[in-house]
């Protein structure tokens, strides 16, 4: 096909939803297309490379691709699956690039990785720092940017390691890399503070 207007028109009582895939020919040795337009019923799709088709509509994208003359229906990918797809060219949570895998053997995992805005295939030595400013513990640490709101940050401290960490109450001042400042007086003889980091993903339902 060559040079045509393609319309793909589901039929009467049947709907495009999120998961669905259309494959609507085949043929021996491969498909060689060159469609002037490409639609979904009355959405245009554009075409954003050669031979394949987007559009989005009502939370869903829709893509047709030429080469197999297949259209597939799916949520927009979240900030967090596109950053797994760029990197481990999946954007499932599992296998290297699972939420909780560290490819890069430098024990930080892909989750903070992504929150601090590293490079997940490149090791690097610390992410997150621990000063002191008079008296008290300051923490720093680079945000990813643009900014994910699915993501949390949350300072945790605790003076006994064997009793674990709750999240601190101390002040993180804004922007680039935020720097929070803890609450606890480390001065007085016999003092232990201990200070780190924790990230949650809780994206919106």
């Amino acid at each position: 096909v060559n040079n045509g207007a393609l319309t793909i028109t589901a039929d009467s009582g049947h709907t495009f939803a999120n998961g669905q895939s259309y494959t609507f020919f085949t043929a021996t040795g491969g498909i060689t297309s060159g469609f002037t337009s490409v639609s979904a019923g009355s959405l245009a799709l554009t075409n954003n490379s050669s031979g394949v088709w987007t559009a989005s509509s009502d939370g869903l994208t829709y893509t047709y691709t030429e080469s197999t003359a297949t259209l597939t229906i799916a949520s927009p990918l979240s900030a967090l699956e596109s950053w797994r797809q760029q990197y481990f060219s999946s954007a499932d949570n599992s296998g290297n690039g699972a939420d909780q895998a560290d490819f890069d053997s430098d024990g930080i995992v892909n989750l903070m990785e992504y929150a601090l805005g590293s490079d997940p295939t490149v090791a690097n030595s610390s992410l997150v720092s621990v000063g002191r400013e008079g008296n008290f513990l300051t923490l720093t640490y680079s945000r990813r940017s643009p900014a994910d709101p699915a993501i949390t940050y949350t300072v945790q401290g605790s003076s006994d390691l064997n009793a674990g960490f709750t999240a601190a109450t101390g002040n993180t001042s804004g922007g680039n890399p935020s720097v929070y400042t803890d609450d606890v007086d480390i001065s007085a003889t016999g003092t232990r503070r201990f200070l780190r980091l924790s990230v949650t993903y809780a994206p919106a339902p």
